[in-house]
């Protein structure tokens, strides 16, 4: 027998309030992850997949496009270097395209989701990982924003049910450029996501474990 994790329904109702702003063409798009930035989430090279492209972090800077990244790990040395060392070179793209922002508390993450227009979920393409389901994958559901998800496996199809998610390959500067893309259009259903994040709400897996062990 097997439960998994969630979210507490008061954490929930603080990133429900969290509403899509109106986006016209030309006006900054901003792209959020916040969480872990271990080996696990690759996204170090993300970054660097991103910088050897000198035509997607184009694009990126042309359309006002940033990708803003929030949260502490064993990558965030190289990550913070690499930026840092893009920002010298006053023809490299990148350090318009991409800024890392800090460690942000847990109460206080529904602040800085209210300034995304997308967020994103990456892990690294280790088999082990095609089984895991991030927590933020259900914080990020909470919220009336369009996530961008590089996984696979399990997780890849788990995170698919979540209506308005979009897939893109792991590390791949044009795919994660082209969901982006793809996001600025697609259309959040709210109603669909409470819906799917009902089974996820952390007193009913409370309940349904409390019941399992009485039943045994």
């Amino acid at each position: 027998t097997n439960f998994t994790n969630g979210i507490d329904p008061e954490f929930k109702l603080k990133l429900n309030n969290i509403r899509r702003k109106k986006y016209k063409e030309g006006n900054n798009y901003k792209i959020i992850y916040a969480g872990n930035l271990g080996e696990g989430q690759s996204i170090y090279e993300l970054i660097e997949s991103l910088n050897k492209d000198n035509q997607t972090i184009y694009k990126m800077t042309k359309a006002n496009i940033t990708f803003e990244i929030y949260g502490s790990g064993a990558q965030l040395k190289k990550i913070k270097e690499y930026i840092f060392n893009s920002a010298k070179d006053p023809m490299n793209n990148l350090k318009f395209a991409v800024k890392y922002k800090g460690l942000v508390k847990k109460e206080n993450i529904h602040l800085i989701y209210q300034e995304a227009n997308c967020l994103m979920i990456q892990l690294s393409d280790l088999k082990s990982l095609e089984y895991v389901i991030p927590s933020k994958t259900f914080e990020y559901a909470s919220t009336n924003l369009p996530i961008l998800y590089g996984t696979k496996g399990f997780t890849s199809s788990f995170i698919s049910k979540i209506q308005g998610t979009i897939p893109f390959n792991q590390k791949d500067s044009k795919s994660f450029f082209n969901a982006i893309i793809k996001s600025k259009k697609i259309v959040i259903d709210s109603e669909k996501r409470n819906l799917f994040l009902k089974n996820f709400i952390t007193k009913n897996i409370y309940k349904r474990y409390a019941k399992h062990i009485i039943s045994n």
